[in-house]
């Protein structure tokens, strides 16, 4: 963008002086064109054998290209979402059904045990680890009445794949499920409550 202004500026304080250039001819530091970023991506195909694209469209209100793919062992569906400006962020979200058969609030305490810690990343917290030299945009989970999420997003490529690298480990080695770790769950699966303002009592 500071590349851009720049070549604006000069432009317009040289009076193109001869040069009838028209803005069409501006680019971006990758050497992009701007009509590139109006035009909507062509979809990609599947990563790799092991996934099949359902179905994919082209979204020309945003200049975007969405796709979706099924794994096929797992039957797990992936939703992809490419905007023809590179500078979005990039953003990952992984969403799991939920449903709860009673209100003890068990899915909310897993989600937060999952966030206390993984195998390949054995920290306390590793997500707030993370914020204090990422440069992540974004970064949250939360559990609702079915299901329950975790999203993270940046706009640094490198950054982003070391937070969704944390955030799948979390997610599917989680420390709380050994034996060893059971502390966390506990840790996470009580609360104080006073019913009369006066007493406190454990709960959970």
């Amino acid at each position: 963008g500071l590349i851009i202004l720049m070549t604006v500026l000069i432009i317009a304080l040289t009076g193109n002086k001869g040069n009838d250039k028209s803005s069409s001819s501006f680019s971006g530091s990758n050497g992009a064109n701007y009509q590139d970023y109006l035009e909507v991506p062509q979809t990609p195909t599947a990563p790799t054998g092991a996934y099949e694209i359902v179905d994919h469209q082209s979204l020309d209100d945003l200049k975007s290209s969405v796709a979706i793919y099924k794994h096929k062992k797992s039957g797990m569906e992936i939703v992809t979402m490419i905007p023809s400006d590179p500078y979005h962020d990039a953003t990952f979200g992984i969403n799991f059904r939920t449903p709860t058969e009673q209100d003890d609030g068990v899915q909310y305490v897993v989600g937060k045990s999952i966030l206390a810690g993984s195998v390949n990343y054995p920290v306390k917290d590793p997500f707030n680890q993370l914020k204090r030299g990422s440069l992540q945009t974004y970064s949250d989970s939360w559990t609702e009445r079915d299901r329950t999420s975790f999203v993270m997003s940046s706009r640094n490529l490198a950054d982003f794949r070391n937070n969704l690298m944390v955030t799948i480990d979390a997610i599917f080695n989680p420390l709380f499920v050994d034996g060893k770790y059971k502390w966390i769950y506990r840790q996470e699966g009580w609360r104080l409550e006073s019913p009369d303002n006066v007493h406190l009592l454990i709960n959970g």
